[in-house]
């Protein structure tokens, strides 16, 4: 009887979860794969680069950007390879396996920070300070690569050298209690123990757990939860590894989560203190998933979805999730490689979204915010371009309950997004002017 009850729980667990998801297509979708998005929470743009020439069936070079309602292309630049995009200092990076490895967004063209230089740039992360690049072992300008690098803005700088043989990559760089953690498949020649994983000190690099050393082990990807750096790729326990396609490590030891995923991982994110995690696979923690899953801590969920084939990668935006990869039907919906999926919203955000309303849309360069919630000193409006600058801003009066606007004549016509403030929540709508 006790199996026969957990059973129900679980049907009426996904049943549930599964009918409170909307999967939406953006616009027509993509002609091929992409391998990364990045969710800009500032502007609510959605910058996506891979394998595909075509987004919403206009002509692009293996890049472009979502703004909620329409595609746009970025430059006539080809920019293939496209592996990860992040922002740093209010400015949009992406790394590539072209030559010039790291590009910056100016909002009208991709422009390379490092030229005349070989340099394949694998994945980001970045601090306050710096932008820390993972790469692969070859040559950059006229000298030998290697895996991990340094930006603040202005200078590309080595780190102390890993000591991998040409040919091997790093995925990312994650920092956890200020020290920096590099996966990916490598192997360090001066310090065979060494392998897959690596930590840097700030003085020297170390093993982290002395485990990856499986020759079929790749970590694809990684990230901070609840103070520990979980990883996910293709290994298994079976091969000597600390997990089923994915691990975490607490700074001393590894654990599993339950027994882990049975296929492979490319894409791990952490949202409302849950751990996403994506890619080809059937089973977490033994039960039933379609490429993709959510950990709260304790157990692992499906999210009540099929598709027809594997995630590359994931993005949030405004209390939805985007997912990228080679499927093309979702839930049974035609979707050609992207779409967005409803999550619950939080009460606040869902209550400001329902209290405000900007009229008209399209304008000419007066708009009404009309609202309804509690004002503060705090709120406030701001208009932010294409490239994440932020052009204008000015508080909402308290005494009111709508509002009229005049948008500076030195805004041209384009699409734009609003981000709208009431001192706690944030809501981003989209603006189009038409002068």
């Amino acid at each position: 009887m006790k199996k026969i009850i957990v059973v129900i729980i679980f049907l009426v667990n996904l049943i549930g979860f599964a009918q409170s998801q909307t999967v939406t297509n953006l616009g027509i979708g993509l002609d091929n794969y992409a391998r990364t998005l990045y969710a800009d929470t500032t502007t609510g743009l959605l910058y996506v680069g891979g394998n595909f020439d075509h987004a919403g069936g206009i002509p692009v070079y293996h890049n472009a950007i979502w703004d909620g309602i329409n595609w746009v292309a970025t430059d006539s630049t080809q920019f293939w390879g496209m592996l990860n995009i992040t922002k740093f200092q209010d400015t949009i990076y992406a790394s590539s396996i072209l030559p010039g490895g790291i590009m910056k967004w100016d909002g009208v063209n991709w422009n390379s920070i490092c030229n005349n230089c070989i340099f394949d740039a694998v994945g980001m992360i970045a601090t306050d300070s710096l932008l820390y690049i993972a790469g692969c072992t070859d040559t950059i300008g006229g000298f030998a690569q290697d895996l991990l690098y340094s930006f603040d803005g202005y200078n590309l700088s080595t780190l102390p050298s890993l000591g991998a043989d040409p040919g091997w990559c790093a995925a990312i760089p994650i920092i956890l209690n200020n020290e920096i953690y590099l996966v990916g498949n490598f192997l360090s020649a001066t310090n065979p123990q060494i392998e897959d994983i690596g930590i840097f000190n700030g003085t020297n690099w170390n093993t982290v757990g002395n485990t990856y050393h499986s020759s079929f082990a790749f970590i694809n990807t990684s990230v901070i939860y609840q103070n520990k750096l979980i990883v996910g790729g293709q290994f298994k326990t079976a091969w000597g590894d600390p997990g089923n396609g994915i691990a975490a490590w607490n700074g001393s030891t590894w654990s599993q989560l339950g027994i882990g995923i049975d296929n492979g991982l490319y894409d791990l994110k952490v949202y409302n203190n849950e751990l996403y995690a994506a890619g080809i696979f059937q089973s977490a923690g033994g039960i039933p998933v379609s490429n993709i899953a959510k950990w709260d801590g304790i157990q692992w969920h499906s999210l009540g979805l099929t598709m027809n084939g594997a995630i590359s990668s994931m993005a949030f935006l405004n209390s939805e999730l985007y997912i990228t990869g080679a499927f093309t039907e979702v839930n049974g919906m035609q979707v050609n490689h992207i779409c967005k999926i409803s999550l619950p919203v939080s009460d606040g955000i869902f209550t400001l979204n329902n209290l405000l309303t900007v009229t008209p849309n399209p304008t000419n360069g007066t708009i009404w915010i009309n609202y309804q919630f509690q004002k503060s000193r705090d709120n406030y409006i701001k208009i932010i371009n294409l490239s994440g600058k932020e052009i204008f801003k000015t508080n909402l009066q308290t005494d009111v309950l709508s509002q009229s606007i005049e948008l500076p004549s030195s805004i041209y016509s384009g699409m734009y997004s609003i981000a709208i403030s009431d001192g706690i929540n944030v809501v981003y709508k989209k603006l189009m002017l038409i002068k």
